[in-house]
């Protein structure tokens, strides 16, 4: 697997051997004589992903609730179920990890969030599938 080093590392360690460099196979973790880079690798990680996920919540945010147009047109019985599973469970929950994703402690663990989120909004989708009787359109 290839690594590569910020500058700090790079700097520091110089004559390290990048094919050298040992990973747990489970976690992904940087292990063995390299185990040092692991807290570098995680904040250098999170400071250059913390703003592609918060833009990728506010996308994905809009996209959820804009789909709310299509269960009123398409099965406007339903249309307050589908609602309240959209705009009540799975859109607020985006919403927490965006404002809560300002937090340190959130942002150590936000991977785990992510996760969970893409879970939720999983979820949001299979009861309205269930929820919801086929109404013969599928496009």
């Amino acid at each position: 697997m290839s690594v590569t080093l910020s500058t700090y590392a790079k700097k520091t360690h110089a004559s390290l051997d990048l094919k050298g460099m040992h990973l747990n196979p489970f976690s992904l973790r940087f292990s063995g004589p390299c185990a040092y880079l692991e807290d570098t690798f995680q904040r250098e990680y999170l400071e250059k992903s913390l703003k592609h996920i918060r833009v990728a919540l506010i996308l994905a945010v809009i996209l959820y609730a804009a789909f709310g147009v299509l269960d009123a047109i398409l099965i406007p019985g339903k249309k307050h179920l589908t609602w309240m599973i959209r705009y009540a469970f799975v859109c607020p929950a985006m919403l927490l990890v965006l404002l809560l994703s300002r937090f340190r402690i959130v942002q150590r663990r936000i991977q785990p969030i992510l996760a969970g989120l893409i879970v939720i909004g999983g979820a949001g989708i299979n009861q309205l599938v269930v929820g919801c009787p086929h109404s013969g359109r599928f496009f």
